[in-house]
């Protein structure tokens, strides 16, 4: 799937919601933006979802979850890194593997998702390992093909309430300081 927007217009577009102002007119409407990215891990998840892991995982239990970024981490992901344009935002929508693997499975996930998708697993352009940041609070290694498929250790339970803190956390953000643009057609 091609991206309809160019560089420039996702640029503006990442900009003002970052400065939490209205986009400029030549910019998607930010719902725009977010159903194209949704549509893509949708695909992303699919696609994941139909190979046999059985050879790689055995009988572990996994799941394949798919998550956008709400506009309130997105905005903040923004700010943390001013120098960071919307469009080269990799995670702006993301596919998660999730299990209680060990750290050559999730090696050996992470190296099938690459090959799925037509990358070369040992290109760190494709392949990030971010299991050594001790600021990571779940070993995890992405891979950045074609968005951000991670494959992650210790889910389950960790990984639902993960998921629940996160939307919670969002949720508290935008009750605290309201959000013009959450509700506005841009």
């Amino acid at each position: 799937m091609t991206i309809p927007w160019g560089t420039n217009q996702l640029r503006r577009l990442g900009e003002a919601l970052r400065d939490n102002r209205e986009p400029p007119e030549s910019c998607p409407p930010y719902r725009h933006v977010m159903i194209w990215f949704d549509a893509l891990a949708a695909t992303v998840l699919e696609e994941i979802r139909q190979v046999d892991w059985t050879p790689i995982v055995g009988d572990i239990p996994f799941e394949v979850v798919s998550r956008s970024k709400t506009i309130d981490t997105l905005r903040q992901k923004l700010r943390r890194d001013r120098h960071t344009p919307l469009q080269n935002v990799q995670d702006i929508a993301g596919v998660r593997f999730e299990a209680d693997m060990t750290l050559t499975t999730q090696d050996a996930v992470v190296r099938e998702i690459a090959l799925l998708f037509d990358h070369d697993p040992d290109d760190p352009r494709v392949v990030r390992d971010l299991r050594s940041d001790p600021h990571k609070r779940v070993s995890r290694c992405s891979s950045l093909a074609p968005i951000a498929g991670r494959a992650r250790r210790g889910a389950g339970a960790h990984g639902a309430s993960g998921r629940l803190g996160e939307r919670l956390r969002d949720r508290g953000r935008r009750h605290r300081e309201g959000d013009p643009l959450r509700s506005d057609s841009r």
